[in-house]
């Protein structure tokens, strides 16, 4: 027997076409193309469902997970115990970028000279291009105005030389200013010397300035796709920020003051990337981060700059079939024995949870898996009432 048609037909048909749509969204939902209507969890059932997952994630793994309306926990587990972050330390460094050089500012780079430029537009004398940390810098953008190896202020291409071998440049600077001669070059500008390092003089004045995308914008490239590059880069900009050295220790050390001062928590932060497995820090720590942000202006910045379940960046392809889809965000940490994810979700009953999953000591695409139905049972959470 034929099967009805699926639209229009005469009014005889209607039901049987009812029938025939009920019966291809079974089949639809059976192969796993839908998402099966969710149910709720009630706080017993969320706390059994997590630590079902949690007993095989090894000793060396922890979680918490709290309701952000009432601050209780909705489950713990070896909470403040410390872990190894991996890029779930981009938090602690975005966060400080946030409140310590704020969402609207801008890393300038700079081209200076000592002195002035000739009616005729030349200059008799060296032209300066000093670096102000901005990691969007491309070569090209002079006619206009992985893993992380070395770093500077002053940086073209991502330190890449766009060649297999070698792949990074040996001396940022230098190639930066190479290329900014080049460019002038390129542009009909006579370049008597070569581009080489040095040391911008006291007292020469800036001729052209290039801004960076603001702070927020800079958050977002971080954490999103979590590029190493942009973080450590964020993390040298405030070790300078104060007039100081832009090193990776000085950054570290501005990490932990503002965390402990403003949260009152102490994660032992290195690098500003997660990439150093000294950096530690635990489940509660993250979480309190994260609850007590979310209270300030920053905190929706933040938010915003957190990849999407199922939808963006490191989470575009998990859980793209779960209610926890665009449910719930977050940032991912992995490195090669660790997995670790850490984020808020919006129930379905409506409840915003902050949640921290460190897995340590772990194949990362089986502790993934784990953490999807963690997550997945996060988003069905309804409070007792």
């Amino acid at each position: 027997m034929p099967l009805p048609s699926l639209i229009g037909g005469p009014a005889a048909n209607r039901r049987p076409a009812t029938l025939a749509v009920a019966v291809l969204l079974a089949l639809l939902v059976g192969a796993g193309l839908l998402a099966r209507p969710a149910s709720a969890l009630s706080p017993q059932r969320t706390k059994r469902e997590l630590a079902r997952s949690m007993a095989h994630a090894g000793a060396a793994s922890g979680a918490l997970v709290v309701d952000m309306g009432t601050g209780e926990p909705v489950y713990a587990r070896r909470s403040a115990r410390n872990r190894m972050p991996a890029s779930v330390e981009k938090l602690y460094t975005t966060s400080t970028a946030l409140l310590h050089l704020g969402a609207e500012h801008q890393l300038t780079t700079e081209a200076l000279a000592v002195g002035p430029v000739g009616l005729d537009g030349t200059l008799d004398g060296d032209l300066y291009l000093r670096g102000g940390g901005d990691p969007t810098l491309p070569s090209a953008g002079f006619r206009v105005s992985v893993d992380v190896e070395p770093l500077g202020a002053l940086m073209v291409d991502r330190g890449r030389t766009g060649k297999a071998n070698p792949y990074y440049q040996a001396d940022p600077a230098r190639w930066a200013a190479t290329a900014f001669a080049k460019a002038l070059r390129q542009a009909g500008v006579s370049v008597r010397r070569t581009g080489r390092r040095g040391t911008t003089p006291p007292g020469a004045l800036a001729l052209a300035v290039r801004r960076s995308p603001d702070v927020g914008t800079l958050v977002r490239l971080a954490n999103v796709p979590s590029d190493n590059f942009i973080a450590e880069m964020l993390l040298k900009a405030l070790g300078a920020a104060d007039g100081d050295q832009g090193t990776t220790a000085r950054g570290a050390a501005v990490v932990q003051d503002v965390i402990d001062r403003e949260f009152g928590l102490g994660p032992q932060v290195v690098d500003g990337s997660g990439l150093s497995r000294s950096d530690r820090t635990s489940p509660s720590q993250v979480v309190d981060l994260l609850r007590q942000i979310a209270d300030r202006p920053e905190g929706e910045t933040l938010w915003n700059s957190l990849a999407v379940m199922g939808r963006s960046g490191t989470l575009s392809t998990r859980l793209r079939a779960s209610v926890a889809r665009d449910r719930c965000r977050g940032k991912t940490g992995t490195l090669r024995d660790v997995s670790n994810l850490a984020g808020y979700c919006t129930t379905t009953a409506g409840t915003t949870v902050a949640f921290a999953i460190l897995m340590n000591g772990v194949y990362p695409s089986a502790a993934r898996t784990l953490q999807d139905r963690m997550v997945s049972a996060i988003a069905r959470f309804e409070p007792a009432n």
